[in-house]
């Protein structure tokens, strides 16, 4: 039931598998008439607490209030219910986690097992638009088996109960889950944000053989000194210096990242330090969660793109139905000491970068290069996209996984 809050887990070792399982999404209707009533019940203030706030001040009271608005009169979460469960759902006990997973194959036998990891505050349902395409392609593309778990701690995944669970415990668990569960010999994985940390640890496995990134993530080539004058000076006087080590472009990215870490990114210190306290705070607050998530979906989305409403409410409501908001903080607060030390590099597996213009975060190519030497074999921009770009620019993201992986697809032969 997707009204199920995490189970107790006796152990977040490795112990025996359970065979998968079919899951369909249902919320029974006694929360769903709970949900309208808290929405109902909640006061927001009648106007701006100060004056003309906008987004100035963090999340605009309108753009709260309309949504609540949208939320009570036409959304509906049987409707969501049902396109989600359009795809092959499944669950399995993988080290004492129920994991929650989609698994839609494709029909081409010579197509590509593909597993798209999310981060925070993301779910599975962020690459609804991209499954299909990818599945079932024209004749002309490759075609892929994709698999979008529910990351650990995330929507209809449980969490694990004991404490240090890390990102490299989640990556063992999907290596698992693909080549254990599901059979396959050889994968390819993508991911952004956590993903693309979760995707990098992946690379170690024997089985993983690409990796696609479009949000990647690498130390500087130069002193950490340069880099944290660029971060902390005056902007006046940082701009100068980034323009002495970046062309124009890579300028402006770097420029943006400086926004980012400065101004966008004060929930990673909160939910890295006290996660839940905010957690336990927005736990039973649909309103809550989507002032705190929909936030992010606004600022870190395409300027040019207007988010549709009832996709932000699905993934607000899969965070409220399952309990899951405190525990999708846990990866600030459990992997410190990874985010602290270098990033992990890919010695073995081919990568591939797409960068999209409005991402929160958004590194040079040399830099990428440079780090993980010569394993960087593909690498695009768009000047659509940012922080969810199977959201705001699905059709540039499948395009890329096509070409990047359509070229290394000997690697990749399906054995399951």
């Amino acid at each position: 039931m997707a009204t199920d809050s995490p189970q107790t887990q006796s152990q977040a070792r490795p112990s025996p598998r359970s065979e998968p399982t079919p899951f369909q999404i249902h919320v029974p209707e006694e929360r769903l008439v709970r949900l309208k009533r808290k929405l109902e019940d909640y006061e927001l203030p009648e106007k701006d607490i100060v004056d003309d706030a906008g987004w100035s001040y963090g999340v605009s009271l309108e753009w709260v209030k309309e949504l609540r608005k949208y939320w009570l009169d036409e959304y509906d979460w049987r409707k969501a219910e049902a396109h989600m469960n359009r795809w092959d759902h499944f669950k399995v006990e993988i080290e004492s986690v129920d994991l929650h997973y989609v698994y839609q194959r494709s029909s081409r036998p010579d197509a590509i097992p593909l597993l798209i990891v999310h981060g925070w505050p993301g779910s599975f349902y962020e690459f609804d638009q991209i499954v299909e395409p990818l599945a079932n392609p024209s004749q002309d593309q490759p075609a892929f088996h994709v698999i979008v778990p529910s990351v650990p701690g995330f929507g209809f995944s449980s969490t694990p109960r004991v404490q240090g669970w890390t990102v490299k415990d989640t990556a063992r668990v999907l290596d698992k889950l693909m080549t254990e569960v599901l059979g396959f010999k050889t994968y390819a994985a993508q991911g952004g944000d956590w993903g693309s940390i979760i995707s990098t640890l992946l690379s170690n496995m024997p089985s993983c053989k690409a990796i696609h990134h479009n949000m990647s993530i690498v130390p500087p080539p130069f002193s950490y000194v340069t880099a944290g004058l660029m971060f902390m000076l005056p902007k006046w006087l940082s701009s100068r210096l980034i323009s002495w080590h970046f062309s124009p472009e890579e300028h402006r990215q770097m420029l943006r990242s400086k926004d980012f870490a400065l101004q966008a990114g004060g929930y990673f210190g909160v939910q890295s330090r006290q996660p839940f306290t905010l957690g336990l705070a927005l736990n039973d607050s649909p309103i809550g969660i989507l002032i705190w998530i929909g936030e992010k979906y606004h600022a870190h989305t395409d300027p040019s793109f207007n988010l549709p409403p009832h996709i932000l409410l699905t993934t607000i409501s899969i965070y409220y139905h399952t309990h899951t908001f405190a525990s999708s903080c846990l990866p600030y607060h459990e992997n410190t000491a990874l985010i602290a030390g270098p990033t992990p590099r890919i010695t073995d597996s081919v990568l591939g970068v797409s960068i999209f213009e409005h991402d929160i975060m958004v590194l040079p190519k040399e830099w990428v290069s440079k780090w993980h030497k010569q394993q960087l074999v593909f690498h695009k921009s768009h000047a659509k996209g940012g922080h969810f770009p199977a959201l705001d620019n699905p059709e540039g993201l499948v395009a890329d996984l096509r070409e990047f992986l359509g070229m290394h697809q000997a690697l990749l032969k399906t054995v399951a």
